[in-house]
């Protein structure tokens, strides 16, 4: 492929060997290289029934994907590297900002 969309979102269901997930643990989102590559790990139990397909489970990933950019947002952006600076910190509520839009 030439190019890539502004946002790609790669997305992985991940059957675990428990009854059931809880809600709240469901989704784990990540950020890849290059910039507005995303990935979502969908997790389920042996006696939950996904349904990934429909409106429903894409509006869940979004969900997600928003609730991180926002918790990062609040924090360093560089937090993987344990360090931020001020343009560092300006630069990414910038791409935050405009990925969540």
């Amino acid at each position: 492929m030439g190019s890539l969309h502004e946002v790609l979102v790669i997305v992985i269901i991940r059957m675990i060997p428990v009854k059931t997930m809880l809600f709240s643990e469901r989704f784990i989102v990540g950020k890849l290289e290059p910039k507005g590559v995303y990935k979502c790990v969908a997790q389920y139990g042996y006696k939950d029934a996904p349904n990934i397909e429909g409106s429903e489970f894409i509006n869940q990933v979004v969900k997600s994907i928003k609730d991180y950019l926002k918790l990062r947002g609040t924090h360093s952006s560089s937090h993987d590297r344990g360090y931020a600076s001020r343009n560092t910190l300006a630069e990414s509520n910038y791409f935050v900002d405009e990925e969540l839009q």
